[in-house]
């Protein structure tokens, strides 16, 4: 498994950031890149931080009716454990919902803050970012992207690490027009436990 791997430096003092004009109202920040495809459609959409006081059982019955691919490789969730996944201390869960007409769940993503074991340095590791199979192109990974760097950066962290297949040539896309600090292509090794 041939891994891309980008480190952003988050900044504790307004350094670096990368907010990308996602939300209305707000200015795109000159570090990104705003090439589009001509097919790309953008979305009104809202991104949500999910807590274990949100209606867990209306989200999971969401996730698990949209319309996800091999690409997207999500397994079905449950309530329980969505619920024990949130309950760990410092691990984040948003959703992305399509605000034009009926809300839609249009993607999601997970990471968790940690703290390394040296200089207090507290970081944001990205595990997954989802996009529907039917709202690709729309802008709802660069929304969650621009999400978790906030959080990120209320979270005083100062820096993100995030993976991807070196064959995701639209995941590599999105990320690299966020202009990371460092690209690092990395080799990863599965152990299967069980």
């Amino acid at each position: 498994m041939h891994i891309v791997g980008c480190h952003v430096a988050v900044g504790m003092n307004g350094g670096p950031h990368l907010m990308a004009g996602i939300f209305e109202g707000q200015a795109p920040n000159p570090r990104v890149s705003n090439e589009q495809s001509p097919k790309r459609q953008s979305l009104p959409i809202e991104v949500i931080r999910i807590t274990r006081s949100d209606d867990l059982e209306a989200l999971v019955t969401l996730i698990n009716s949209a319309e996800w691919d091999e690409d997207n490789d999500v397994d079905t969730y449950s309530v329980a454990a969505l619920e024990a996944y949130l309950c760990k201390e410092d691990t984040v869960f948003i959703a992305a919902c399509c605000t034009d007409g009926e809300k839609e769940l249009v993607g999601m993503a997970s990471g968790r803050i940690e703290l390394k074991p040296y200089d207090h340095m507290k970081w944001l590791y990205i595990d997954e970012v989802d996009t529907c199979a039917n709202q690709r192109r729309k802008g709802v990974g660069r929304a969650l992207m621009v999400r978790l760097l906030e959080i990120a950066r209320e979270s005083d962290c100062e820096e993100v690490w995030l993976g991807t297949e070196s064959t995701n040539v639209a995941a590599n896309a999105l990320y690299k027009s966020l202009v990371p600090d460092e690209v690092d292509h990395v080799v990863g090794y599965l152990f299967e436990i069980r």
